[in-house]
């Protein structure tokens, strides 16, 4: 999965079809939450493969706090399935 999240952030950069995926791209707050998610991507894929579980979870909760936050700013109508800390 870390892959995919590191592959995703050029798409997620460039936008879809959405009607506000245009205006979204553009601004700050959305480049921010892509180089967040990108970062915890990078830092999973990193912990995974020096089985470092610790700083796996902490990737988690990165990721975690990166979706929710945009979810919350640019599309409150999908929910990010409300994952929490479990450790």
């Amino acid at each position: 999965m870390p892959n995919q999240i590191i592959s995703s952030r050029a798409a997620m950069t460039m936008g879809g079809t959405g009607v506000n995926d245009a205006m979204w791209v553009v601004q700050r707050s959305w480049r921010d939450y892509v180089e967040q998610m990108n970062t915890a991507g990078l830092l999973a894929l990193s912990s995974s493969r020096a089985s470092d579980q610790a700083q796996l979870a902490r990737a988690g909760d990165a990721l975690i706090v990166t979706c929710e936050g945009c979810h919350q700013q640019f599309k409150p109508s999908i929910p990010t399935e409300g994952y929490r800390k479990r450790h």
